[in-house]
Parts: C-alpha cells; sequence; structure tokens
C-alpha cells in the first residue's frame, strides 16, 4: 500500500507545481498586456511653433561709397572776365545749357576781320577761277589763291573755338553745386566755377573679400541702405567687376 502512496504524492506535487507554474505564466502575461494596453493609450506630448519666413539665400555684405555716373568740376579753358552767370547754387542744369559766359568783344571783333579776309579770298579764288577757264591766269596761280582761302577759313574756325570756350556749359544734365566764382571776377584758365553731378542714375562702389570672386557675377541684384535713408533699401545690379584686387586689404 505504501508503494502505491508514494509515486502518488509525488505525481501530486508535481501537478501543483506545474499548475502553479502556468497559473505564474498566465498572470505575468495577462500584467504584460494589461501594461501594453495601457501604454499604447496613454497621451503624447505635442509641441507646437508659429511658422515664419525666413530668407534662405545667401547673401555678402560691404561697405562702399555712392559716386555719381557724371561727375565734374566745370572749369574754363581760357582766361576772362565773367560778364553772364546764368545759374544759382543747387540748382540743375540741362545738357548743353549755358552756365557762364565771359568778355569776348575784342575775340568778336577778330573773328570779324578774319571773315573779311576770308571774303576777299573766295572772291579772288572765284575770279582767278574764271581767268584760268580763259587761261588769263597759270594753275599755280590758282592753286595759291585756293590755298590763302583754305588758310583763312582755318584762322575763322580757330578765333571761333576761342570764342566758343568763353561760353562755360554744362556738359550733361545733372545737379549743380555751391556757386564758386562772381560776376565781374577775372577767372584763370582751368579755375573752377561749380561742380555738376548726375545723380540719376547713380554708382555704389563697394569691396568684397578676394574669397568671394567666385560668388559675384555681373548681373546680380544689389540691395544698398544708407545713413542718410534710416529703414529705406535700394534696388540695384552690379554692373562691372574691378580686374584689380587691393594689394592692401585683398
Amino acid at each position: 500500500m505504501r508503494r502505491f502512496i508514494r509515486p502518488v504524492l509525488v505525481l501530486l506535487i508535481t501537478a501543483l507545481v506545474l499548475a502553479g507554474v502556468f497559473a505564474f505564466q498566465n498572470l505575468r502575461n495577462q500584467k504584460v498586456k494589461e501594461f501594453l494596453a495601457g501604454f499604447a493609450n496613454q497621451k503624447q506630448t505635442v509641441s507646437t511653433a508659429t511658422a515664419t519666413v525666413q530668407e534662405w539665400q545667401s547673401s555678402l555684405d560691404g561697405v562702399g561709397s555712392l559716386r555719381a555716373v557724371n561727375g565734374a568740376d566745370l572749369a574754363p579753358e581760357v582766361s576772362g572776365i565773367v560778364t553772364r552767370i546764368n545759374f544759382k547754387s543747387g540748382d540743375e542744369a540741362a545738357a548743353g545749357a549755358v552756365l557762364v559766359q565771359m568778355r569776348a568783344d575784342d575775340d568778336i571783333a577778330h573773328l570779324r576781320s578774319l571773315e573779311a579776309v576770308a571774303d576777299l579770298a573766295q572772291v579772288t579764288y572765284q575770279r582767278d577761277q574764271k581767268q584760268y577757264q580763259a587761261q588769263a591766269v597759270s594753275q599755280a596761280t590758282l592753286d595759291a589763291d585756293a590755298a590763302n582761302l583754305k588758310n583763312d577759313q582755318a584762322q575763322i574756325a580757330q578765333q571761333q573755338a576761342v570764342i566758343d570756350k568763353k561760353t562755360i556749359r554744362a556738359p550733361f544734365a545733372g545737379r549743380l553745386g555751391i556757386r564758386s566764382v562772381d560776376l565781374g571776377q577775372y577767372l584763370n584758365a582751368g579755375a573752377v566755377i561749380v561742380t555738376l553731378q548726375a545723380l540719376d542714375p547713380i554708382y555704389l562702389d563697394f569691396m568684397l573679400p578676394e574669397q568671394t570672386l567666385s560668388q559675384v557675377r555681373v548681373g546680380q541684384p544689389v540691395t544698398a541702405k544708407v545713413d542718410a535713408f534710416p529703414g529705406q533699401s535700394f534696388a540695384g545690379t552690379i554692373n562691372a567687376i574691378n580686374a584689380k584686387i587691393d594689394t592692401a586689404t585683398h
């Protein structure tokens, strides 16, 4: 009898152990499922940000100076006394406008004398042409008359150029600076009368490091800002790139 009881007890104990193991496994699996189910239903934290526009194109910054497209200090080529001034400081001048007139009475009188001599030379040449056809004068005489006429005409043109130089005109349209001449003043050749600047359009000269040369090309847009107009931007394009590098700043 005892031989049969011992194996039965062993089987019962083994069955109980196996049942406990299976029960533990089932409980553990159930808890894992509950944990995962609860984890999946947890609320997720989401952050938001306001969309903004930002410039993504690369840009190069530089410092430069403005320069007029055309600018000149007006001065006479010859000396003379100022007889008329036709502008005020800061005026806008049209191209070809007479700004200053210097006295040219003596020059005009000399021009009239030269014109009279040229008229006589013209009459002499025409008369000798007729006489040459009638074989009354030689070819040498006719050639001399033609040379004299050309010489007199050249002197007239030279004297007219001297008179024109005593009339100072604006070589291009632009804005005049401060007047530095007075009525009746004697002007020496080369003395500055006024400065003339064409301000529209205008050049902007600026420098960039030589390493940026590959990023710069003619026709690229440029945006400029100046201290005189805070908050404003002026658009332009690259017109030319200097072929020379500054050896001091590169």
